[in-house]
């Protein structure tokens, strides 16, 4: 998966031979794929202290050189062989960089989200384009960033462009199916073929207005790579082949919600902070128990006014619990009261209420919010659960799913969805949440899912009247269990 990119910045120099005129290009090649930003124009330099290959992946060029950041951080030198690649064109003509050798080769990467090349590619265009095309020792090429042929043609329509533009088809590839795409008179003459085969389980999605056909390519296997894909119309000549590899059917670390571990403070007897992770172990899932217990302390006393030695001055309020749907424990998820100076007076009466929450992320101390959202590559279409639910009154349980695209620091959503159920469920039953996908043009960096007993905080357990002990405010309950992605595709 294309998440982001990392370019070399070479400097060519073009020899014309009438007039011995030297003309100098900066040129963009793909070096890289790995865990940077987008590289537009000029991003060839990496920051002081970055590795210049994430992941542990090197820059390797022709000579199996690894190539070392110098000291102003760039990661190239004037003169640098770039690494050879093939890439798609949106006519289905492939080009490879080593076809071109001993050609002038201008490569533009771009994207129709991107502000700056939407600017740059008119210049572009005008400045270069149409002044060199006919020039048999000059090729120009631009590279969409993981975009559909039917948003490259349309993106490219808009910008007025006409040099070739190539595909890079990774927003196209998900973990268990893969979408097709052609420019096509017909749908129904089109065929498509792997590895000589032609392919007959293939789900036709229609033709969209500027003549591009689509299909989904179902029932793949995730994370393996499949090559040599091609097209013919009407039986005609065969389009040059695509190679994909499918994206990863990755789960959710701790999805049972076997893994939990507490705290408890130096003096503490009745109440403790619960967290749904192993004792040094990794946090993934988080919950609001570090606010509920933040006025937590060891004094105590039934006159005491700093009184905050009992449960219901300090709750956790998502717990594990053995009244699980399989394996040895669940989520429980309470909205709970809690705060310094609560008096067990059999009412409820609590200093703070707080509706409890299990989610993805983690929880900032200093503001007192949860930072919803994890690091995720794959992109599910469902994600499904087991649960039961002791609501008060009319409340009703949230869960919601979201998939993100972080680029730059900014977040752009691709993804949601959300239930929500109220009524009592005395016996797990499972539930599913479908994904509505607003954005399948951009790759997922981040997930978040969110659990909350709901939006109520009545408590209708209450500690009883002079308990100087583990009496605590409770109001609705959610159980959760065994949590689980699904990627098939959906129609």
């Amino acid at each position: 998966m294309i998440s982001h990119m990392i370019c070399l910045l070479l400097q060519i120099n073009i020899l014309y031979r009438k007039g011995m005129k030297k003309i100098f290009f900066k040129v963009c090649c793909l070096a890289l794929l790995t865990a940077g930003n987008i590289a537009c124009t000029g991003q060839g330099k990496i920051n002081k202290g970055e590795s210049a290959a994430a992941d542990s992946v090197a820059v390797v060029m022709e000579n199996e050189t690894a190539l070392q950041a110098d000291s102003t951080g760039y990661i190239v030198k004037v003169g640098n062989m770039a690494p050879d690649f093939t890439v798609t064109l949106t006519d289905g003509k492939s080009v490879s960089l080593s076809a071109l050798r001993g050609k002038v080769v201008m490569l533009q990467f771009t994207a129709s989200w991107c502000g700056v090349c939407r600017k740059e590619m008119p210049f572009i265009e005008k400045d270069i384009w149409l002044k060199h095309k006919n020039n048999p020792e000059f090729a120009l090429i631009g590279i969409d960033r993981d975009e559909p042929l039917d948003k490259v043609l349309a993106f490219a329509k808009t910008t007025g462009v006409t040099y070739p533009l190539g595909l890079d088809p990774g927003a196209d590839i998900f973990a268990k199916y893969a979408y097709l795409r052609v420019k096509a008179k017909d749908a129904d003459k089109v065929t498509f073929y792997h590895n000589g085969s032609q392919l007959t389980d293939l789900i036709p999605l229609g033709q969209e207005e500027n003549g591009v056909v689509s299909f989904v390519w179902n029932n793949l296997t995730a994370g393996q790579s499949y090559s040599n894909i091609t097209a013919k119309y009407d039986g005609g000549k065969e389009l040059s082949g695509i190679s994909f590899t499918t994206e990863e059917e990755k789960q959710l670390p701790n999805a049972g919600f076997e893994e939990w571990h507490f705290t408890r403070p130096s003096g503490v007897q009745y109440w403790e902070v619960y967290y749904p992770w192993a004792e040094n172990g990794t946090s993934c899932w988080n919950t609001m128990n570090l606010l509920t217990t933040s006025e937590g302390g060891s004094n105590g006393g039934a006159f005491n006014p700093n009184r905050n030695a009992y449960r219901y001055n300090a709750n956790s309020g998502t717990i594990p619990t053995n009244d699980k749907h399989l394996g040895s424990t669940a989520a429980l998820i309470r909205t709970v009261g809690w705060g310094q100076g609560n008096n067990a007076t059999g009412s409820d009466n609590a200093k703070y209420k707080t509706v409890g929450q299990l989610y993805l992320g983690v929880y900032d101390e200093q503001s007192k919010v949860p930072n919803y959202g994890i690091e995720f590559k794959s992109r599910p279409r469902e994600i499904s659960f087991y649960y039961k639910y002791q609501p008060v009154d009319n409340d009703k349980f949230i869960a919601e799913v979201i998939l993100l695209n972080v680029t730059n620091g900014m977040e752009t959503e691709l993804a949601k969805g959300t239930i929500s159920i109220g009524g009592t469920i005395d016996k797990y039953i499972s539930a599913r949440i479908v994904l509505n996908y607003t954005n399948m043009v951009l790759k997922v960096s981040k997930i978040c899912v969110i659990f909350k007993a709901g939006t109520e905080t009545k408590c209708t357990t209450v500690p009883k009247f002079g308990d100087l002990s583990d009496g605590e405010y409770v109001g609705s309950q959610l159980y959760i269990d065994d949590v689980e992605l699904i990627y098939d595709y959906q129609e």
